[in-house]
């Protein structure tokens, strides 16, 4: 297997469906996927209607991706949307997660973005990775310091970016969208699919035809003191291809 545990963190319970073939193959391999999701979702609701259920809703829609997606554990930090703070709370709730979880491999979310959770995400998460490697906060857990650290999305356009390819698994995209299904509307603009038969339809026709083989990433070596370079994460494991574009 690539990794032992690879942990992945969204400001929201849908932003990592952005690596939905790389967390599903992943977990196919052996590895233990974590979510880290930092807020509740609450302010995604498009009709006032659903204002009073919607912190619910995605939590069910969250559980619902978890298993398309292969996540063995999805820590929600239950922030509230649209106000997550780069406390020391939540710093030091992220650190005791990174030592007791360990991770060979971090996957987080780039700065390159209006979105303050989005952004907060990117600022407490390389922060957290950085702390909980040190000799600090010693009841938190035992130090551990996370060898290889790349972004998802949102990367600044300087960093080394490259590719995994994920052939059979590139319809995980749309199918973990399709449980989400309080953010249709968002989806609509953004995919150009909006109701379940779309999604279904669209599902079926990635699964016969192929397509989405690929997913992007940016490895975060500017951002810490040590180098993290792709191609040794490709030499582990035969047959996974981190190829640079």
């Amino acid at each position: 297997m690539l990794y032992r545990c690879a942990m992945v963190f969204a400001a929201h319970p849908d932003d990592e469906i952005f690596m939905a073939g790389t967390m599903a193959k992943m977990a196919d391999e052996g590895t233990r996927v974590v979510v880290v999701q930092m807020t509740d979702g609450g302010e995604g609701y498009p009709e006032v209607g659903m204002k009073d259920k919607i912190v619910e809703m995605r939590r069910r829609e969250a559980e619902a991706a978890n298993a398309v997606l292969g996540v063995a554990k999805r820590c929600m930090l239950g922030r509230p949307d649209m106000g997550l703070v780069n406390d020391k709370a939540t710093l030091q709730e992220v650190m005791a997660i990174i030592r007791n979880e360990r991770p060979d491999a971090a996957f987080i979310q780039g700065g390159q973005t209006l979105h303050r959770d989005h952004l907060n995400t990117y600022h407490i998460s390389l922060e957290a990775l950085w702390h909980a490697g040190g000799p600090v906060c010693a009841a938190l857990g035992p130090s551990w310091k996370t060898p290889e650290i790349y972004f998802y999305k949102d990367a600044e356009t300087d960093l080394q970016p490259f590719a995994v390819h994920v052939k059979g698994y590139g319809h995980k995209f749309f199918e973990a969208l399709a449980t989400q299904e309080s953010q249709f509307t968002l989806f609509s603009q953004h995919f150009g699919v909006g109701t379940r038969e779309d999604f279904t339809r669209e599902i079926e026709r990635l699964k016969r035809e192929g397509g989405r083989d690929v997913e992007h990433f940016w490895v975060a070596r500017d951002v810490l003191a040590f180098d993290v370079l792709p191609e040794a994460a490709a030499h582990r494991l035969p047959g996974w291809s981190l190829v640079t574009v």
